[in-house]
């Protein structure tokens, strides 16, 4: 297969691609083609670099002459290098992960792959885009405060010498100050610091005049000796407005509408039969997977209306524990059909906080599965990421019990809120939930989703796009490269039958 030759656009040429129809239209159609990604694309062979895009040439900082022909080892530092990229992406078949790439003056830069391995024999195609994290930890002052944008709480972020070097508008608001009085200043210059004493408190407390102090938790920043410091909300106002369960505090709950409890209502709820599950699709870029089967709870109530999900969760208050293990063993229980019919599937269900922390509930999960027939492995647990912060210790010794039983532990609005990335890529976590609408609409913005995904792969999760309402963000998740979606455009919650005739099937 020898595709080069063809006059390029280059990066120190004005001369534009031309595709060449000489040795015939398939070819130079083909040509053409690869010029409309704006990755870059390098079609090669075991040893030799057989095709580049104009994009390739760019990110690799060569000539198209430089790269089209030339050895594949000649993209890495040294022959043992390329050996090791070579085995796992045409032997072990590794399709997205990272490489580290020579540039001409010696510099040497990462970037993210997708590799398509032996579109025929011996010939492999690799598409390559900078790696967003590499970008963060070496650009600082560029790329975190965009990641910053996507949180609701307030973010500062402090180099070695303890000055601001970014600030999302959630903490300029908060403090009210503009960012040219804020950024470059030292902590100190506004604020009266109090670092933490203890060995493992990571906590600091600011106070800015004559102001009520304000807590943050420290975080590891984006380059040795940084810090972020994450903000905690500011303190709810006390009475009917707010509604707290334990380390769950949600403001102006469903429950407080028209001066009814939703927790008391949920209580008698759950001695009679007015509370409904419901199952969801989830689409995955693996056709031959088990189909997935997304548990969600829903209630219509004649004065609240139409609750769902979340709502009922943060809602149930004492009742939380019971609504949970409701939902658990009646999703079970409804599984417990399709598993007598033959038909192979995986089920998820979210967890609350306080099932987690309860230590029957190993044995509440084991018991579940038990009368539904169903193996621990085809049981995915939903876990809240803002809960993981909470009672340390405890949360970890939890999940990984329920690992140790064979279930799969996952985490809901990751990339979002208050959440140690250090301690949540330490726990036996399967797959992460990031929400597509985090970020919508726009190139920088889709960086942020995919800053999001990059971090999961980095730990080795699986990451799913949720949120997913409409064919638009359905297509735009799909080509950042997650491997699994859900939300209203993969398919609505349907009741248990109807859903086990639409999605699943019998094997």
């Amino acid at each position: 297969m020898e595709l080069a030759g063809v006059p390029r656009f280059t990066s120190d040429s004005e001369e534009r691609f031309l595709p060449d129809f000489t040795e015939g239209v398939e070819r130079g159609l083909y040509l053409a083609l690869l010029e409309m990604l704006d990755e870059g694309l390098l079609i090669v062979s075991d040893e030799t670099i057989l095709e580049v895009n104009s994009a390739a040439c760019r990110l690799l900082e060569r000539r198209y002459g430089d790269l089209a022909g030339r050895p594949l080892s000649e993209l890495f530092a040294s022959e043992q290098a390329f050996l090791a990229a070579r085995a796992r992406l045409f032997i072990q078949g590794q399709m997205r992960g990272s490489l580290h790439l020579a540039m001409p003056d010696g510099r040497q830069r990462e970037m993210r792959f997708c590799a398509a391995a032996r579109l025929r024999p011996g010939i492999h195609a690799l598409i390559l885009s900078p790696d967003i994290l590499r970008d963060v930890r070496e650009d600082a002052s560029s790329v975190w405060p965009r990641l910053a944008a996507a949180l609701d709480q307030a973010l500062l972020v402090l180099d070695a010498e303890d000055r601001v070097s970014a600030a999302n508008g959630a903490a300029l608001r908060r403090f009210g100050l503009g960012r040219e009085g804020l950024v470059g200043r030292s902590l100190s210059h506004h604020f009266a610091v109090s670092w933490p004493s203890a060995q493992g408190d990571t906590t600091v407390r600011l106070r800015m005049g004559a102001d009520e102090a304000c807590t943050a938790r420290i975080l590891p920043g984006p380059k040795p000796g940084w810090r972020l410091l994450l903000l905690n909300p500011a303190r709810p106002m006390t009475g009917s407005s707010a509604t707290t369960h334990g380390a769950v505090a949600e403001p102006a709950s469903p429950g407080s509408r028209d001066g009814m409890d939703l927790c008391a209502e949920l209580g008698k709820a759950l001695g009679r039969d007015v509370l409904a599950v419901r199952f969801r699709p989830e689409w995955h870029s693996a056709p031959n997977g088990l189909p997935l089967a997304v548990t969600e709870i829903q209630w219509t109530h004649p004065r609240f209306g139409h609750l769902t999900g979340r709502d009922l969760l943060s809602g149930a208050g004492e009742n939380v524990a019971r609504l949970g293990d409701w939902l658990l063993r009646t999703a079970c229980d409804e599984a417990r059909r399709w598993v007598a019919a033959g038909i192979r599937f995986r089920l998820s269900v979210p967890v609350a906080l306080t099932q987690l922390l309860d230590p029957k509930f190993p044995r509440q999960v084991e018991s579940a599965l038990k009368r539904a027939g169903l193996a621990a492995e085809r049981l995915e647990l939903v876990l809240e990421s803002r809960l993981l912060d909470d009672r340390q210790g405890a949360v970890e010794g939890a999940v990984q019990t329920l690992a140790d039983q064979g279930c799969q532990v996952a985490v809901d609005g990751f990339g979002q809120g208050n959440m140690n990335l250090l301690r949540l890529g330490q726990l036996p976590l399967t797959r992460v939930m990031i929400d597509s609408g985090m970020a919508p609409g726009g190139a920088v913005n889709a960086r942020l989703l995919e800053g999001a995904l990059g971090v999961a792969q980095t730990f080795g999760y699986e990451a799913v796009a949720t949120g997913v309402d409409s064919e638009v963000r359905r297509v735009q998740m799909v080509d950042l490269g997650f491997p699994a979606l859900q939300g209203p455009a993969i398919g609505r919650p349907l009741e248990p039958a109807l859903f086990g005739r639409r999605h699943l099937r019998r094997t």
